[in-house]
């Protein structure tokens, strides 16, 4: 039996916990000048006109329009072969999003008004999410670096088949948290309670 392209409902995703910037938020978008800097200050000051300068901005992370990324008739953006292509995501050096959407591309279309749309939600989320308590903390996985390997495998192999519905969860959730045990789950959750203690003693 064929089914009607009507018939198929969209498939969303929704949250059902309270919204948290968790602890490796921060030094995921940090940008930091080496303290052995011949030009501490001319490097600051770089930071700041890449945070403050959307001209500025807009051309060392995205180029030239017209010459390194140009608009199609629909609207749609793309990057011209061979022209300037920067290497990293912009957020990496500076503040990407900007109230009037100045500071990234977007779509000159429907397409790019809902992509401003829904990260006009992420930001205001983002003003009002919780901080984690743990912020600050920094784990040091090196006594149990081959745990963390054996369980990455784990994760790695069994994890996306969870997700997608592949497997039978009643069999596989078990099998998925004894095989996360045998790999040294474990041992690694007390390794970082042990270090989570000390932090918070020291506190």
């Amino acid at each position: 039996m064929s089914m009607c392209t009507e018939d198929i409902a969209p498939a969303v995703a929704v949250s059902n916990t309270r919204t948290v910037i968790k602890n490796g938020a921060g030094p995921n978008a940090a940008v930091a000048v080496n303290s052995q800097s011949e030009n501490i200050e001319k490097a600051v000051e770089l930071i700041e006109l890449l945070n403050t300068d959307d001209e500025l901005y807009m051309l060392i992370t995205q180029g030239e329009e017209g010459v390194d990324y140009v608009y199609d008739e629909d609207g749609n953006y793309s990057l011209v072969d061979g022209k300037y292509n920067f290497n990293y995501n912009e957020w990496q050096i500076g503040q990407s999003y900007s109230p009037d959407f100045t500071r990234a591309l977007y779509a000159q279309n429907e397409s790019g008004e809902n992509q401003k749309k829904a990260q006009s939600m992420v930001f205001e989320a983002d003003k009002t999410a919780d901080v984690s308590p743990l912020t600050g903390f920094v784990f040091d996985s090196s006594a149990v670096k081959t745990q963390i390997a054996n369980c990455s495998s784990v994760i790695t192999e069994m994890v996306p088949a969870l997700s997608n519905g592949d497997l039978d969860p009643e069999k596989a959730v078990p099998q998925f948290l004894e095989r996360l045990e045998t790999a040294g789950v474990n041992d690694i959750i007390a390794e970082k309670q042990a270090q989570l203690d000390a932090w918070l003693a020291a506190k």
